[in-house]
């Protein structure tokens, strides 16, 4: 085994840390789905027409592409580009179409925005499913880290 090869320990704990991030990440992210869900008819009327969609298709699509984008984060697939898509999402949402909220009620999107900002430029570490660690990656898909 070559010395480049051996893990130090505080790459390890790094790349654990990346690894609790991610799935507490994911999973606050899918709790925020849910009630959105729940709340789907108050929704429907607060989210603007967006390309002419209406609002209630908006708050599905927003709902759809952010499940799959915590499946990515909390799996580390695909991690950079899902969070640089959810780093669009939730600050468009804050500054764009929900523009009279005060900054208390948008801020956990920007707290949400910064998280997925973090991971757009890091990557998700070792424990990610596109590392070579892990096999998936291949010449399909090419390097997704």
């Amino acid at each position: 085994m070559e010395n480049s090869d051996k893990i130090t320990t505080e790459e390890l704990r790094r790349d654990r840390a990346l690894l609790y991030l991610r799935i507490f990440i994911g999973a606050m992210l899918l709790t925020r789905v849910i009630t959105k869900s729940q709340e789907y008819l108050v929704l429907e009327d607060e989210y603007p027409r967006i390309l002419g969609i209406d609002g209630g298709s908006v708050v599905t699509i927003a709902g759809i592409v952010e499940v799959l984008c915590a499946v990515a984060v909390i799996t580390g697939f695909w991690i950079r580009y899902a969070s640089a898509l959810m780093v669009a999402v939730m600050l468009s949402a804050a500054l764009l179409f929900f523009p009279n909220q005060t900054f208390a009620q948008g801020e956990l999107n920007f707290v949400y925005g910064g998280v997925f900002l973090f991971f757009a430029l890091s990557g998700g570490g070792s424990y990610a499913m596109v590392n070579s660690k892990f096999k998936i990656q291949n010449s399909k898909f090419g390097s997704m880290s």
